[in-house]
């Protein structure tokens, strides 16, 4: 077995049983990553997943086909944990161009024409990211996806602005306590 496969394997085994309640051993699973070959990645999660782990978080990705495409071959190698696709607001056009570039996923020209001009516009900027994002999760709850992992990035106030498009709304008793 490939070194990093048996670290993946070991990290589930020695977390895995620890684990109490509620709480999953959540996993990455990369699908448009060149770091790895794929068929290590998917030998990766599948001895993750053979440890005890009981969902998967995607990188992030724009193009929900790529995600779907994802999950018919990962299902096909027999795992069936819940894949959460995750979800990265482009807060910065250029950041997240070299963010991607470093971890291997695809940035479409489609993304990049609704940032063009707006490098000195951080207000539209913002904008156009939640919609950005909140038109991905609609598009896939439209597909009959459930859950979603928002990278933050330490921008909470992005990702709640999504969560207002998506019509989530925070919980009275929480923002009680909150206060």
């Amino acid at each position: 077995m490939e070194p990093i496969i048996e670290k993946a394997k070991t990290f589930a085994l020695d977390y895995g049983p620890n684990v109490i309640g509620a709480i999953v051993i959540l996993i990455l699973g990369y699908f448009t990553a060149k770091i790895l070959a794929g068929v290590i990645r998917k030998l990766m999660l599948k001895a993750k997943v053979d440890a005890g782990a009981t969902r998967a978080i995607t990188q992030f990705f724009f193009d929900n086909d790529l995600y779907f495409r994802y999950l018919d071959r990962v299902r096909g190698r027999g795992i069936d944990i819940p894949i959460v696709p995750g979800i990265l607001p482009v807060q910065n056009f250029k950041a997240t161009t070299g963010f991607a570039a470093r971890c291997g996923a695809s940035v479409p020209v489609w993304l990049a024409e609704r940032f063009h001009g707006l490098d000195h516009d951080p207000a539209t900027r913002k904008l156009i990211a939640a919609a950005v994002a909140a038109e991905q999760a609609i598009d896939l709850l439209d597909r009959g996806v459930t859950n979603f992992h928002f990278y933050t990035m330490n921008r909470a106030d992005l990702v709640y602005a999504i969560c207002h498009l998506l019509g989530l709304r925070p919980h009275p008793q929480a923002k009680a306590s909150a206060a």
